[in-house]
């Protein structure tokens, strides 16, 4: 792809051989990534924050890059990569930018929301210590909770690849969209409902499960209580431990990732069933109460339909044209 593309270049396109920049399909989540961005650099700007690791940079450039090939992909006609390198390279700028703006929004000083969250719990019927103690004699679900949690890293990235593979491209750009938006309203929420996670507020501590091997839950007070006190500015990768309590961007991000793969033949239950279990896994890995995962479904449902409305459905018929699904079997 590289050839072809310098050799274009060299012998010139003629204007109307050009694809588009930015197709309207792809505007939505390049202005939410676009935000987030100018946001949190502006916020490192105008306080006291900095990084004490270049690994964040290091990440957002090579995001960036894939963004930037995927662009001049799709701009130079160099085959239909476009969707595929910009649609990962979005989701991993976009969730690097959540996480920083998660540790910078932790200087909040809205009282914490653990109580009204142990509440909410109680009221819908959730026992959190019986849980605890049937983990405690049933190590290989506490293990599988483990695996299932962390599935939600790998997941996007693969699920772009999939859609890309079964030509879903609607799909696709719709998704990382809902992904955009689930992103930001966890975002906004999180600076006025605080958290620290269960097991601290509970007073449960790391011994109770010993064959746990996170230490999230656990972790949350000793990052948002500097960053609370004024104490912890400067951000190393101690700090990259997933602070956001309610909503849960898990569920969020779980229901979304069931959702985009349901026009997906053969893959969608299996798709449908792991994101189900990565909702349950926040409970433990996540030290998460109930009515965050509650909530985080609720901000999915919220953010695919939003994202629907802001697409389009026929907004890719106009700049490709149309191509079947190709379903696996």
């Amino acid at each position: 792809m590289t050839w072809s593309f310098i050799s274009r270049l060299r012998t010139g396109i003629p204007s109307d051989e050009m694809g588009p920049w930015f197709p309207r399909e792809t505007i939505p989540v390049y202005v939410i990534t676009s935000i987030g961005l100018l946001a949190v650099m502006l916020t490192f700007t105008l306080t006291s924050f900095t990084l004490a690791t270049p690994v964040p940079t290091q990440l957002a450039m090579v995001a960036v890059l894939m963004i930037v090939s995927g662009i001049l992909a799709r701009r130079y006609r160099l085959g239909a990569f476009d969707t595929l390198l910009e649609g990962i390279g979005l989701i991993g700028l976009m969730s690097l930018l959540c996480q920083l703006g998660s540790i910078l929004l932790s200087a909040s000083q809205m009282p914490l929301a653990d109580p009204w969250l142990a509440r909410a719990d109680a009221a819908i019927g959730f026992d959190w210590f019986a849980m605890v103690r049937f983990l405690r004699t049933h190590d290989t679900v506490l293990a599988t909770a483990e695996y299932l949690y962390h599935a939600l890293t790998w997941q996007p990235g693969l699920v772009v690849l999939l859609l890309f593979v079964t030509r879903q491209r609607n799909r696709c750009w719709t998704f990382l969209t809902a992904w955009g938006v689930a992103l930001v309203v966890t975002l906004a929420i999180w600076p006025l409902a605080p958290a620290v996670s269960t097991f601290p507020y509970y007073g449960v501590p790391r011994s109770t499960l010993p064959h746990m091997v996170s230490r999230l839950p656990w972790a949350v007070p000793d990052v948002i209580g500097p960053i609370r006190a004024g104490t912890l500015r400067s951000i190393d990768l101690d700090t990259f431990i997933g602070l956001i309590s309610f909503p849960s961007f898990h569920a969020a991000g779980a229901t979304i990732l069931g959702w985009a793969m349901l026009r997906t033949r053969l893959l969608w239950l299996p798709f449908a069933l792991l994101n189900l279990g990565v909702t349950a896994s926040a409970l433990v890995d996540g030290g998460h109460y109930l009515i965050d995962l509650v909530a985080g479904c609720g901000v999915a449902c919220l953010s695919i339909g939003l994202a629907k409305a802001l697409v389009g459905r026929t907004s890719v018929g106009r700049a490709y044209p149309a191509k079947l699904v190709l379903p696996l079997s």
